[in-house]
């Protein structure tokens, strides 16, 4: 009697004579880097693991994977750089895998940051005011009163206009980090 095969042994059996081309395993090999920067970026900047460790698994990495595994990740990484957190972690992240010295380019994104969140919380003030006395007029004042500003058409107007104006700066931050690693 035969033996019973599995899936996967029946489907090994039948491509055993294929042979992939060097395209295939150009996009092969990139797809596998593809997937272990992302999940050196899921690990360390969206799970939180400590920073540090991410040096030893870089190290394990084969060394003709490790330049571009570093690359991917980041990009992933300044992907996430935004002005709504100040990105500390990131910034870390950036100077310990490629071992680039980047405080000058923090302090410059730690400005641009503090100016954006200060202009976000005038504009703020501003529309919950401008709200307040709207529903003034309306006879509807007090002090359980609370605008409710995140809902309001202008301040969704307002917070692109001010995103868009410190936009292009943010990109020059994170070209100059590309710059120099």
């Amino acid at each position: 009697m035969g033996e019973i095969k599995s899936t996967l042994d029946l489907v090994m059996e039948k491509t055993k004579k294929l042979k992939l081309n060097e395209k295939e395993k150009e996009k092969l090999f990139h797809e596998e880097n593809k997937k272990k920067a992302k999940a050196l970026f899921q690990k360390y900047f969206i799970n939180q693991g400590r920073l540090e460790s991410i040096l030893d698994e870089l190290k394990i990495l084969p060394e003709e994977n490790k330049k571009e595994v570093i690359n991917l990740l980041l990009e992933d990484i300044l992907a996430k750089i935004d002005l709504f957190n100040d990105n500390k972690r990131e910034f870390n992240g950036i100077a310990i895998i490629t071992g680039a010295s980047i405080d000058e380019i923090y302090k410059s994104y730690k400005k641009l940051y503090e100016k954006f969140i200060s202009q976000v919380k005038k504009v703020e003030k501003k529309i919950a005011l401008d709200i307040k006395n709207e529903l003034s007029k309306k006879g509807i004042s007090g002090s359980s009163v609370i605008p409710n500003v995140y809902g309001s058409k202008s301040w969704t107007k307002s917070l692109d206009s001010i995103k868009s104006s410190y936009l292009e700066e943010l990109e020059n931050i994170k070209k100059k980090i590309r710059d120099i690693v």
